[in-house]
């Protein structure tokens, strides 16, 4: 499954797999000793658990969150120095830390994390005496196993569980036959049930492998005990998905290299030839791969051309072969191993060319590295110039570009330097080699250019107004990429409603000018172009006028534009600067002056009140005869003519002839009219008369 540009059937190349860091290699802040590895399978995030080289050796857990390793609650969690670290990971997904605790005389403590804070499990320091060679496991159903060497029992092995309230023992204490060192536990994920792996001492001190499990009762041997061929050291146990038990150690028989065991059920047989490693191995971890079902195994290997590098390999069914190259980490110690759910195998250790810090490396397709863009992303078009960088330290970076942008410097290096100079929806992206010589995925970033606002458009409303308007109202057609609307009025008006937006009610004040309307539009990045001039012309409200009487004469102090009312109604074409009163219609006299289209206010109001008809007396105007029966002269003498206009009213009001004249002698039957008394008006050229005459 894992290789490098192999072919599949249709001749599509596979991903190339490289090792490759998880994160910052030496990413702890200080030396991890005792680091031990588990992966979350609810997360999908690996964790590591370590002592911290400077606080005394205390306990800190850190967990790769997908960019950066970081703290799994405080650091320094532990009461004292923890030695013999061992991390598991619950079903539920819960972090758990065994270890022997310094803070309570070097026995054996569990801590777990609650989601904020590292909490015990059951009492601190509950073994008898000192512990030695923590292991810690849990069952498919949750339950928290650890195994270990307690001084009290001469250092002869113990499996613990816990209760729910306090971590009893599984079986009889101090099972081993001798004392014991590398004890390591492991569930059957097919039986349920706990079994150890130990390294015991025989008669002649020489470290035999040994595996045994609890059948319900008592601890049992699996197969035959010291089944090695010589010493055994960092003896660990994992099981096939079928649940059959595998062992790996070193084996002092065969230079200390590496061999792997199972128990077919009846005896423990190698798998593959035993001593495969090509040097001594050390911190040895057996893994089955959840994907691929084989066998894996992790190691230091102590061979001069690798000089004490991880190795990682894997039994094909033939033969154990290295995955990736033999010798692709630095300087290792204390190293463990595990998978990912997905297959991904995982190796972390202390990093000696880090000054002892923690590393973790993965073997994965080179897909995987995904860089980072950082830089601006909501932007202006044609602002200027804006950096875009990716991680340093990398080679054949390769900047790609949307075509609304340019990359003005930068292409192969970690920053590029680009001008957006097109509005919209744009795209830069970066790709590069890491130093295991893996193309990395194409990561993109988006970025919005902003325009400035489309130019405005022609001004609709009014061009004329008169001072003192309110409420009128002047719009524009919406502005593209517009956020608010810039409005300038001419002097003397201001905006009433609709402010920053295409439509505003404006009022003029009563001394407003004529001048220019225009608008325009405004966004983050600035002022779009100006509309056309829209030119309103202001005109001022005429002067309130002031009438005068004198006799049945009304006169305005305006001498155009004056329109009379009486009572309230409006006299029509009684619009000259005088007006003659109908003694037969008293009453509220007064006028408005309108000029272009701009009204005044009304004028004084006069009340008429008829006290007797006036008497025929006025120089050059003849009436003749009074009383008339038939005929009714009317004359002007003297050069003052011609009669323009003649008007005759009862006294109800009521007109009974009327005529226009350029003559001066005017001659008029009133022989249907009834008797009484009647109501003449005479308009000539320069003036305005009113008389009375009697029908006989």
């Amino acid at each position: 499954m894992l290789c490098h540009a192999q072919q599949n059937d249709d001749q599509s190349p596979l991903p190339t797999y490289v090792w490759q860091n998880v994160g910052n290699p030496g990413f702890s802040p200080n030396p991890a000793g005792w680091m031990s590895f588990a992966f979350n399978p609810v997360n999908n995030q690996p964790y590591v658990a370590y002592g911290d080289g400077v606080s005394s050796g205390k306990a800190i857990v850190m967990r790769f969150d997908g960019t950066n390793w970081v703290l799994v609650g405080p650091p320094d969690f532990s009461a004292g120095t923890a030695q013999f670290i061992s991390i598991a990971i619950s079903p539920s997904g819960q972090p758990y830390v065994a270890y022997d605790d310094w803070g309570y005389s070097k026995r054996a403590t569990v801590m777990k994390f609650d989601g904020t804070n590292w909490i015990y499990v059951g009492s601190p320091g509950f073994s008898v005496q000192d512990a030695l060679q923590m292991s810690l496991a849990f069952s498919p159903s949750g339950v928290p196993y650890v195994a270990y060497m307690d001084g009290a029992y001469n250092y002869r092995a113990v499996v613990r569980k816990f209760d729910g309230t306090s971590w009893v023992n599984i079986g009889s204490p101090g099972f081993s036959s001798n004392a014991s060192e590398w004890i390591h536990i492991a569930i059957n994920p097919v039986t349920q049930q706990p079994y150890v792996a130990y390294a015991n001492y025989g008669g002649t001190l020489v470290l035999f492998a040994n595996v045994k499990k609890f059948d319900g009762t008592s601890w049992v041997y699996v197969g035959n005990p010291n089944f090695s061929t010589g010493s055994s050291y960092y003896t660990c146990i994992t099981f096939s998905p079928a649940g059959e038990p595998y062992v790996a150690f070193h084996d002092g028989y065969y230079g200390m290299k590496a061999r792997v065991m199972r128990f077919n059920g009846t005896s423990w047989t190698d798998v593959g030839n035993p001593g495969f490693s090509a040097g001594l191995a050390d911190f040895i971890r057996l893994a089955f791969n959840p994907v691929d079902g084989l066998p894996y195994l992790a190691f230091k290997d102590i061979l001069p051309n690798n000089a004490r590098k991880a190795s990682l390999m894997k039994f094909d069914g033939s033969n154990w072969v290295y995955v990736g190259n033999g010798d692709f980490s630095t300087g290792v110690d204390y190293l463990d191993f595990g998978f990912s759910p997905s297959g991904i195998p995982y190796i972390s250790y202390e990093d000696s060319v880090y000054s002892g810090r923690a590393t973790v490396m993965k073997y994965d397709s080179c897909n995987t590295q995904i860089p980072t863009i950082a830089g601006q992303g909501n932007l202006c078009v044609n602002s200027g110039y804006y950096n875009y960088s990716t991680e340093p330290g990398k080679s054949s970076y390769q900047w790609t570009i949307s075509p609304g942008g340019t990359i003005t410097y930068g292409q192969g290096s970690n920053m590029a330097q680009v001008v957006w100079g097109q509005a919209g929806n744009q795209w830069i992206s970066v790709s590069y080699m890491n130093s295991y010589g893996c193309i990395s995925a194409t990561k993109t970033l988006p970025v919005t250019v902003v325009p400035l606002p489309d130019p405005a458009g022609a001004i609709t409303g009014p061009p004329v107004v008169c001072a003192g308007s309110e409420d009128i109202e002047y719009s524009v057609l919406p502005v593209a990429n517009t956020y608010t609307y810039i409005w300038t009025l001419p002097s003397g008006a201001s905006i009433t409603s609709g402010d920053g937006t295409n439509s505003i009610g404006v009022a003029f004040s009563g001394n407003a000018a004529s001048g220019n309307t225009t608008v325009y539009g405004n966004n983050v990045c600035g002022n779009g172009a100006t509309s056309p001039p829209f030119y309103v012309t202001v005109n001022p409200i005429p002067a309130t006028p002031l009438i005068s009487e004198q006799g049945d004469t009304l006169t305005s102090s305006a001498p155009t534009g004056n329109q009379w009312f009486y009572n309230g109604t409006l006299l029509v074409n009684d619009t000259s600067r005088t007006y003659l009163v109908n003694p037969g219609f008293p009453g509220s006299y007064w006028t408005k002056v309108t000029l272009n289209n701009c009204a005044s206010d009304t004028s004084n109001h006069i009340y008429y009140t008829t006290t007797g008809l006036n008497k025929i007396d006025k120089p050059g105007i003849t009436i003749f005869p009074d009383p008339a029966s038939t005929n009714l002269l009317i004359e002007i003498a003297g050069g003052k003519g011609p009669i323009k206009y003649v008007e005759i009213y009862e006294l109800t009001g009521a007109r009974v002839f009327e005529t226009q004249s350029d003559k001066n002698r005017i001659v008029v039957n009133v022989e249907t009219y009834l008797d009484g008394i009647y109501i003449i008006k005479v308009k000539t050229e320069t003036s305005f008369w009113t008389g009375k005459f009697c029908k006989d």
